[in-house]
């Protein structure tokens, strides 16, 4: 059965679509610009709420980050 996972390279692809830098998306979710950094490497994985406040920031749903995993 498939599942959902988070995908690093949506967030990345779209805060840069919507112009904003690391710095610049951190600041406007209350975390380090190298967390971001982190979920867009792949490294770490954004809680579920971290995921709502960046998908409001970004304005774009949640799902927006999700791919489906075999």
């Amino acid at each position: 059965m498939a599942s959902l996972k988070f995908s690093p390279t949506s967030l990345r692809r779209v805060r840069r679509e919507r112009g904003l830098g690391l710095r610049t998306l951190a600041a406007q979710v209350g975390c380090r610009h190298t967390t971001i950094g982190h979920y867009e490497t792949g490294y770490r994985v954004p809680s579920t709420p971290r995921l709502a406040e960046l998908a409001h920031a970004l304005a774009t749903p949640m799902d927006t980050f999700f791919e489906v995993a075999e």
